[in-house]
């Protein structure tokens, strides 16, 4: 039964990782109907920009955080304005915008592989302490990760369902000709 909790714990860390990509690539689908193939690359973009700023400049965890938002942020941006609105523009059809997500995704992928190499890296934060809380073991670092996707899901949740921005991505999801 330990075992069984255990795993639990751990599959809760794991999987509140996963849901902080999903947030992004449910969001991007429902709005623009697209599946982006690039939007894992994204992620770990972000990853390598936390352990840059963590291991090779020595920084804390938060500031790392933050810098790894910011550079995917930024990433999102310039992609937008250089490759994806250019495209709708265009009138691109849904499988060229397929096509895209794919070709960025391969360029990213092996953007990061020259940089980082393929070899195993891990941020300078101590996961070897944990916290025994009755049921299992609980390390800080699973801690942080649990509640800041917690709160960025409760936070899109509440920005989907009370701010008119939210509203009207709603709306541009149920139907863009009408929303527009």
């Amino acid at each position: 039964m330990d075992d069984l909790l255990q795993t639990t714990i751990n599959g809760i860390a794991s999987g509140s990782i996963y849901a902080l990509g999903a947030i992004g690539l449910s969001l991007v689908y429902a709005i623009l109907k697209l599946v982006n193939f690039a939007h894992g690359d994204f992620m770990t973009l972000g990853g390598y920009a936390a352990f840059a700023v963590n291991v090779t400049l020595g920084m804390p965890l938060v500031v790392a955080i933050v810098a790894a938002i910011a550079a995917v942020a930024v990433l999102g941006l310039v992609t937008e304005e250089v490759i994806w609105r250019p495209m709708r523009r265009r009138g691109a059809g849904l499988m060229q915008m397929l096509l895209l997500s794919i070709g960025l995704a391969f360029v990213l992928r092996n953007l990061i592989l020259m940089a980082w190499t393929g070899d195993s890296r891990k941020l300078a934060v101590d996961d070897t302490a944990s916290y025994d809380i009755g049921i299992g073991r609980v390390s800080l670092l699973q801690v942080l990760v649990i509640g800041i996707a917690a709160v960025a899901l409760i936070a899109v949740g509440l920005l989907l369902t009370r701010t008119y921005v939210g509203k009207s991505m709603r709306a541009l999801s149920d139907s863009f000709d009408l929303a527009e």
